[in-house]
């Protein structure tokens, strides 16, 4: 009787522990938290939003958001706020700086840069590095199905080695969101204006109106779009939802 009880102990103890350890999704479940400040900029609001929506999207869960920086439990904490401060130790970047880092610290996940783009940028590579995302065309998104992820140890910094960045065509002028997730900055983010005059001066002037417009629903794969050839993309034991484009 007493070898039973332990061995049903046992069994519960290891069930536990299984998902107690740093499982970011598993079976439809997780213990995980979006923390972005009240005091965020309109971007990382927009990044957190857009974290949440494509996590949902691989695994079927969707994780909670909140403001309260002091709540139990495990956290992806987005933007650089006092909790980020006290975890990581760093300084906080000025709004303008376009590097970014993510880090594992504990249980938790930091993700912090710049309050213009820098934290942006930091979400849409962890989404395109760690989880396998990838926006190919403003009509056609990668997006892999997973049932499972568990959070590596992750230590990540960049800093952009070119201040402006824009890929002459179409689309990143007129879908600045696209231009967001491939981390440009010019036409989109930034429009670019050329003045022609006797000294031919360059004005660049903040596009802004995409944060405060943007919907709360990130651009979903078009299959429509995309090649109708049954490729499949199968990158680390994991298959995509839709063709390649």
């Amino acid at each position: 009787m007493d070898k039973h009880r332990l061995l049903y102990f046992l069994l519960l103890v290891l069930s536990t522990n299984s998902f107690a350890a740093d499982w970011l999704f598993r079976g439809g479940k997780s213990n995980y938290q979006i923390v972005v400040s009240a005091e965020a900029s309109s971007s990382e609001q927009t990044a957190a939003r857009e974290l949440q929506q494509y996590i949902q999207q691989v695994s079927g869960v969707e994780l909670p958001i909140t403001a309260d920086l002091k709540t139990s439990g495990r956290h992806i904490y987005v933007g650089y706020n006092e909790r980020v401060a006290s975890l990581s130790g760093a300084q906080k970047p000025e709004k303008d700086d376009e590097s970014f880092s993510y880090r594992t610290v504990g249980h938790d996940l930091l993700i912090w840069g710049g309050l213009q783009r820098g934290t942006m940028y930091g979400v849409f590579t962890f989404l395109e590095r760690e989880l396998g995302i990838h926006w190919l065309t403003p009509k056609c998104t990668i997006v892999p199905e997973r049932k499972e992820w568990k959070l590596p140890r992750l230590n990540r910094t960049e800093r952009p080695f070119i201040g402006y960045r824009y890929s002459n065509y179409f689309v990143a002028r007129d879908v600045p969101e696209w231009s967001a997730h491939t981390r440009e900055n010019t036409n989109g983010i930034l429009r670019l204006t050329t003045m022609v005059t006797s000294k031919r001066t360059m004005v660049h002037t903040l596009w802004s109106g995409w944060f405060r417009s943007r919907s709360s629903s990130p651009h979903i794969l078009n299959t429509s779009a995309c090649a109708t050839a049954n490729a499949t993309m199968v990158t680390d034991n994991f298959v995509s939802r839709t063709p390649m484009c």
